[in-house]
């Protein structure tokens, strides 16, 4: 099993394509190029199994792109998430954060995510209880 980013395959066997083709199957299309660059996912016996994507905003990493296969073990979705995680610590970022689904919830708490009050979040100024995103939770996660 192997956690690996799409920047790096330039050059390589496994194609972009396989990683496009999952997040089609999980009915996600026409993402972003810079989604896709930031985009880290695991790979074993010729299948994506999981994807992890951010975009920066100052120092925090905002996930906007997490896929994963529900009988994968715990324990690869932690290593996926540590794996950017460090990455993102090199290049002096120091929070991770998510707007996720109620069902979620048991997730990102259990990869060490702190469940935030949605009242103190604001987006462009906007508070994110008047925004599109109002019945998503916040969580956050120290790097």
């Amino acid at each position: 099993m192997y956690i690996l980013n799409v920047r790096d395959l330039i050059g390589s066997s496994i194609k972009k394509t396989k990683v496009i083709e999952y997040l089609s199957k999980h009915k996600i299309n026409n993402i972003e190029e810079e989604i896709l660059k930031n985009m880290s996912f695991i790979y074993y016996n010729d299948e994506v199994l999981a994807t992890l994507s951010y975009e920066l905003y100052c120092n925090i990493a905002l996930i906007r792109c997490f896929v994963y296969t529900r009988d994968l073990e715990f324990l690869n979705l932690k290593k996926l998430f540590k794996s950017v995680g460090l990455n993102l610590k090199e290049k002096g970022y120091n929070f991770m954060m998510s707007f996720s689904d109620v069902l979620e919830e048991e997730v990102f708490l259990s990869l060490g995510f702190k469940h935030i009050d949605e009242s103190k979040v604001y987006i462009e100024e906007e508070n994110f209880l008047d925004t599109k995103y109002k019945n998503k939770k916040t969580y956050l996660l120290a790097l």
